[in-house]
């Protein structure tokens, strides 16, 4: 039997935010295609106060990157408590101060 988290779909850093995905059990899983000769990235973890009103919730997470296109797993729920109730924007920031983004709720 395959662990739960490995048939949860990576969900594609996008330059706007856009639906809200589901990550299962803290990990966030993106998908990122680096366009630059970056070998980080910035990653930045908000929680929705109001409706499209975030809050940083702690502080950034360096992400170690390659040319071309990158699968990115992260265990976010070791560095912040998640809840199923709210709703998370993730902001991926590059050397240009480039953003990409992605909206997700954990599922226990």
């Amino acid at each position: 039997e395959q662990a739960p988290n490995s048939v949860t779909p990576y969900i594609r850093l996008d330059v706007k935010s856009g639906e809200v995905g589901i990550i299962s059990k803290g990990i966030l899983k993106m998908e990122y295609y680096n366009y630059l000769a970056d070998s980080t990235a910035r990653l930045w973890v908000y929680s929705e106060k109001t409706k499209n009103d975030f809050q940083k919730t702690a502080s950034p997470i360096l992400i170690n990157i390659t040319a071309g296109q990158n699968f990115i797993e992260y265990d976010l729920g070791r560095r912040m408590r998640l809840r199923s109730d709210i709703i998370y924007e993730a902001v991926l920031i590059n050397s240009r101060g480039e953003k990409f983004f992605m909206k997700f709720k954990n599922k226990d």
